[in-house]
C-alpha cells in the first residue's frame, strides 16, 4: 500500500475482469431501455413544424 498512483497494474484475478464486463454490459442494456422508452413516449405528440419568419 502506498500513496503513489499505480496506472499500470497487473490484473488481480480473471473473475474481477469478468465482473467488469458484466457491469459494462448491464449499463449498456439500461441505456438502450431508457432510449427505447423515451422514443415510445415521443410518438404521443404531433411533430412541430417551424413557422417561417416574415
Amino acid at each position: 500500500m502506498s500513496n503513489a498512483p499505480g496506472l499500470d497494474e497487473d490484473m488481480v484475478d480473471m473473475q474481477l475482469a469478468l465482473y467488469g464486463l458484466t457491469v459494462s454490459r448491464r449499463f449498456s442494456v439500461q441505456v438502450l431501455i431508457a432510449i427505447a422508452s423515451n422514443q415510445r413516449l415521443h410518438r404521443l405528440h404531433p411533430k412541430m413544424r417551424p413557422v417561417p419568419l416574415k
